[in-house]
């Protein structure tokens, strides 16, 4: 949950785009040597996962291009070494075959005192321009 909550942090996506990522949607890193420089590594987030309107989730011109700086590079590889047998970057604590649930991150943040203070969706509204 922790990595999860650091990934939306960097990345300043939807949690549920967060909790329920792919593998095969991360381009441009070499994930046999953590050390390979990733400068054009970027997260394909496919239009189906996007909030669109219906008729837009099966144009690949709504698909949403994150481009990832060093620090989610880093955490990629992380995560790697504790998930990559699953389709999923965060799992489901009941299978490795299902991604997260809903609320995870959520939950963990009002049990470390962040209740009323903030929420996952709060990192958008920190990432957004004026």
């Amino acid at each position: 949950m922790k990595l999860a909550s650091r990934l939306l942090a960097l990345t300043v996506v939807r949690p549920g785009v967060v909790r329920a990522a792919k593998w095969v949607e991360f381009e441009g890193i070499d994930w046999s040597d953590p050390e390979a420089p990733a400068q054009d590594a970027i997260w394909r987030v496919p239009a189906e996962r996007m909030k669109l309107d219906l008729e837009n989730k099966d144009d690949e011109a709504f698909e949403h291009i994150v481009p990832l700086r060093a620090q989610a590079v880093e955490l990629l590889h992380a995560v790697r070494r504790l998930t990559s047998r699953s389709p999923y970057l965060f799992t489901s604590i009941r299978s490795w075959r299902q991604p997260m649930g809903g609320n995870m991150i959520g939950y963990m943040y009002s049990r470390n005192g962040w209740s009323g203070r903030h929420v996952p969706h709060g990192w958008r509204a920190t990432g957004r321009t004026c």
